[in-house]
Parts: C-alpha cells; sequence; structure tokens
C-alpha cells in the first residue's frame, strides 16, 4: 500500500532534454535497445527526475464505491488511462501534466454522470472525493 486510499499510481520519466517518455531513456536516439543494462550501459544518464501521479479517495467515498461492488474500486482505477498505452484506454501525453489533467476531466465526468468512461456505476458523491497528485522527484545531475 502507497498510502491511505490511493487506488491510482503511474510513473514516468522527465528526461535531461525534455522529453517526457515511459522508458528511462530516449528512445527516439535508439529504438534497438530494450533494457537499461544493454551495451553500452546507460544507467539513469538521461533522466532527469521521475514523475508520480496517483489518485486517492477519501474513506467515506470508498465506502459509497464499495456499496455497488467491493471491486469497483479496481475497476475504477483501470479507467484512468497509463502514461503510455500500456494498458486502460491508452494515452499519448507528452508534455507535463497532460496525464493528470486526463485523470481529473474523468474524475469531473463521473462526479457529473454516475459512470466512468467504461460505463461503471459510480456515485456521484463517490466520485467528488477523488483527488488527483503528482511530484517530480530530481535525480542528482552532474
Amino acid at each position: 500500500m502507497i498510502g491511505p486510499g490511493v487506488f491510482r499510481l503511474e510513473y514516468y520519466y522527465l528526461l535531461k532534454n525534455g522529453y517526457l517518455t515511459d522508458w528511462p531513456w530516449d528512445r527516439r536516439d535508439d529504438t534497438s535497445r530494450y533494457k537499461i543494462s544493454d551495451p553500452p550501459s546507460i544507467g539513469l544518464s538521461q533522466v532527469e527526475s521521475i514523475g508520480v501521479a496517483i489518485a486517492v479517495i477519501d474513506p467515506a467515498g470508498l465506502a459509497l464505491l464499495n456499496a455497488v461492488s467491493p471491486d469497483q474500486i479496481v475497476n475504477l482505477a483501470g479507467d484512468f488511462p497509463d502514461f503510455k498505452s500500456a494498458h486502460g484506454q491508452g494515452n499519448q501525453s507528452k508534455t507535463i501534466g497532460d496525464l493528470e489533467n486526463q485523470w481529473k476531466t474523468i474524475v469531473e465526468s463521473t462526479a457529473q454522470t454516475g459512470r466512468s468512461p467504461s460505463g461503471l456505476v459510480v456515485p456521484p458523491e463517490a466520485a467528488k472525493t477523488i483527488r488527483i497528485y503528482s511530484r517530480y522527484f530530481d535525480l542528482k545531475t552532474l
């Protein structure tokens, strides 16, 4: 568990050249590299910081959601897109804040309609208790 009420986490990399990616190096330069340890080893030398986004629901909202179904929070988490289209609905974000804004849009829409993008029933009052947070963790650079 990451923290109380956290039901969705996504991370990505901000490279030193300003590019946001789900790989810890710029794959536009080297599309053949699939491992960070391939010769030559690059470690995290191209990473400026790691971005993390989380979705949090308060206990009262979770109780409302659990009244619909005990698995509803897991199902709802699947409606929040990944940084890249590995799971969820897909997201081709390339600028800071795009992922978090998409999550926020989903929360606002769900709070208005009582349905998630995939059609899950979500009590509007439960959706109103969801908050989206993000933070960047800078790596030491030389």
